[in-house]
């Protein structure tokens, strides 16, 4: 990837539990049309009648006289592709719709817990190189950037309960492989009251002074143990355990720097509100706030940012999980979602430097799998997983004017017939930030199809993921 193309920092979105392209990113209305065919009925004619329709929660929710659908994009087999009514808020900003890539994905995996860490790493659940984008990044600079960064360069951010994590195996979006432990994202939960300031103040140590002491008798046995990895007059024996002991101790020796970072205006909480839904505590606006800060700081800014989100209110599968009432829960998520953060992205002209800007920044929206194109058995306002054919998408950076567009298609019956897998996917996203991919902790050339070596498999991933001519 050319160095102008490179982002300086990446801000991805993740809609944990699956974001439906049927009435977001992917609508073919010739699709399941109303008629005699195999598909009548499917995609976005599912909830186009009755209580609780499209059309009705779309005025419900504001849509005004705005358009249900707008053309967005030709698809790979020649088909145009429009948006629907939940990303309104992206609609309503041309300049970033001028930049926007729309990628098709499809794979196996249909339960949460296998799809999930497929969809952040790369690699199915298990697999000894299952790593998160985030870790790439943070081993990358950690092992290229200047020695006396403080901070880390990747951060996961956790809008979800425990239970929930456990039940889509989330924790995958901090995973780190293969990688040191110092590879590691920061993990930071959006909680009413969170106990990180009192933590990076290290007040469990009653007095500053308790604190330092600490630190210099630490610092004293770091120094014998590394005096005994070196030979007399030869240099220090490298030893992994070691080296992950000693990073993780200058990180909690350099808390002070975070705590400067993460201010306690940063962490409040704060109310919010989407198509006559309130909360008191609103998760998704805390993390992208706190996430926008994290890329924009003139005090260490990231390299990385994920933001796992779980929308204004849960689905009742969780987050984006719509398996009971999909028109109603996926209105609000993802509305409220986009619409958050299109306010955090500076307008042409604009130049808040608090902002991300897309000429230096990328921002990705991913998920783990799309929603059938027909309600869920036994669940008539419901729909269920569907990894066989949904999109991500891409602004920013090396997603540019010249990038415009989907990459793939997706046909009648909802599977994808052009698609990239979400191993390439992940491998393309570290290619277009120099990072080399296929490092052995990383990916293999049999990662991306039809690959014979790496650099054949990195020409792969520029041409077909990433738009550029190699």
């Amino acid at each position: 990837m050319p160095l102008a193309g490179r982002p300086e920092a990446t801000l991805e979105f993740y809609l944990m539990g699956g974001l439906c392209p049927w009435d977001t990113f992917y609508v073919v209305p010739e699709f399941g049309k109303p008629s005699v065919n195999s598909v009548s009925g499917e995609q976005w004619w599912t909830f186009q009648q009755g209580k609780d329709s499209v059309p009705e929660v779309f005025e419900r929710c504001g849509g005004g006289d705005r358009p249900l659908l707008e053309p967005f994009a030709t698809d790979a087999a020649g088909r145009t592709v429009q948006l629907g009514p939940w990303v309104w808020p992206l609609r309503a900003r041309p300049d970033i719709l001028s930049r926007m890539r729309v990628f098709v994905m499809s794979h196996a995996f249909q339960p949460h817990d296998s799809a999930t860490p497929y969809a952040l790493c790369g690699q199915p659940r298990g697999t000894a190189r299952m790593a998160a984008t985030g870790a790439h990044v943070q081993r990358h600079h950690m092992d290229t950037g200047a020695a006396e960064r403080q901070t880390p360069y990747s951060y996961v951010l956790y809008a979800s309960t425990s239970e929930i994590e456990a039940q889509f195996d989330i924790h995958s979006a901090s995973a780190s492989g293969m990688h040191p432990a110092y590879a590691r994202p920061l993990m930071l939960r959006m909680l009413r009251d969170d106990p990180l300031l009192d933590q990076l103040a290290r007040k469990h140590f009653g007095s500053s002074e308790r604190a330092k002491a600490f630190d210099r008798a630490i610092a004293h046995y770091v120094s014998r143990a590394q005096s005994s990895l070196t030979p007399i007059g030869g240099k220090p024996v490298w030893s992994r355990a070691f080296a992950e002991y000693a990073a993780a101790r200058n990180s909690v020796a350099n808390t002070g720097r975070l705590e400067s970072l993460l201010t306690p205006s940063l962490l409040a909480p704060s109310g919010g509100s989407q198509c006559g839904s309130d909360v008191a505590f609103d998760s998704t606006v805390m993390s992208l706030r706190i996430a926008t800060h994290l890329i924009t700081s003139p005090i260490d800014p990231a390299k990385s940012v994920t933001v796992i989100d779980s929308g204004l209110i849960n689905a009742t599968g969780a987050g984006y999980d719509t398996h009971e009432f999909h028109v109603v829960e996926s209105s609000r998520n993802v509305m409220h979602a986009l619409t958050e953060l299109t306010n955090r992205i500076n307008r042409p002209g604009e130049g808040d430097p608090t902002k991300i800007d897309l000429d230096r920044h990328l921002v990705l929206l991913t998920t783990e799998f799309g929603r059938t194109p027909t309600p869920e058995r036994g669940k008539p306002l419901g729909l269920d997983h569907w990894p066989f054919g949904y999109v991500v998408v891409a602004f920013g950076a090396w997603a540019d004017a010249d990038r415009r567009g989907i990459v793939g298609a997706i046909g009648p019956d909802a599977r994808a017939t052009q698609f990239i897998t979400p191993g390439e996917f992940r491998a393309a996203m570290l290619l277009g930030q120099g990072i080399w991919p296929f490092e052995p902790e990383a990916f293999a050339v049999g990662d991306v199809r039809g690959a014979t070596s790496e650099s054949h498999a990195a020409e792969l991933l520029l041409k077909n993921v990433l738009g550029r001519a190699v």
